[in-house]
């Protein structure tokens, strides 16, 4: 037989991507304040009262009853954990937003014990992270891409201890490892690889020129470990200094 699963909150609750790790399932999402997942359970809780949405992690017993969960979020931007994606072992990497909204103001977001992503620029509108979790919610890093504009994650994918995230921008992206620059990269799309420990291995810009992307996009890895990027674009593409002509 089968089974269902049920988180209730107060609403604004949606569960964007799910994932077996190691015979456990792991869904990642966004909730606004409080989630109970059952009597049993400790409640996913962010002590707000804000109408802003946060960002969680729970994991499911293969039975199909709740074992825990835990969050990402701020005082005054919302969060969201929008991709998640299964490394040998258990751990999972996922990927999400944080501080969304906050364009002008100072804003950090917490998430583990006593974790903390921070705005690089108040300017910003927030920005992306990409994170390695334990089975027992240990967050063991994070880090973040952040960008004067908003950030969308359109997808994330693992293989051989290694990730694939890809960030669709308006403008040039920023990371601690790596700046993208130049006017062709500014509207587009970027797919930037990771290995299990958070160290940016190397990145692919793709760009429509002065037209923008469209903000939906999927990664894929075939037979031969070989990562692809699914895009849609209006008239040309730029693949890093390359010019693609449809």
């Amino acid at each position: 037989g089968g089974w269902a699963l049920v988180a209730a909150g107060f609403g604004n609750d949606v569960v964007h991507d799910v994932t077996n790790a190691g015979g456990t399932l792991v869904a990642v999402g966004s909730f606004s304040g409080w989630l109970g997942l059952s009597e049993n359970v400790q409640a996913i809780d962010a002590n707000a009262s804000s109408v802003n949405l946060d960002g969680f992690i729970a994991w499911a017993a293969p039975n199909g009853t709740w074992m825990h969960g835990s969050l990402i979020n701020s005082d005054n931007g919302s969060e969201s954990i929008d991709r998640v994606a299964a490394l040998d072992g258990g751990d999972v990497l996922v990927a999400g937003r944080y501080c969304s909204g906050t364009a002008g103001e100072a804003c950090s977001a917490s998430y583990g014990d006593d974790g903390i992503l921070e705005k690089e620029y108040i300017t910003d509108d927030g920005g992306a992270f990409l994170a390695r979790i334990s089975p027992d919610a240990t967050w063991m890093w994070a880090t973040s891409i952040t960008s004067e504009d908003a950030v969308l994650v359109l997808d994330l994918v693992a293989h051989e201890d290694e990730a694939v995230l890809a960030i669709h921008h308006q403008n040039n992206l920023r990371l601690s490892q790596w700046n993208a620059t130049g006017e062709d990269h500014r509207l587009g799309a970027t797919a930037l690889r990771f290995d299990a420990s958070g160290t940016l291995l190397g990145q692919i810009q793709v760009s429509s020129g002065t037209t923008n992307l469209e903000e939906e996009g999927a990664l894929c890895v075939d037979r031969l470990g070989t990562v692809h990027l699914v895009l849609n674009y209006a008239s040309n593409l730029i693949v890093d200094d390359r010019l693609i002509e449809s």
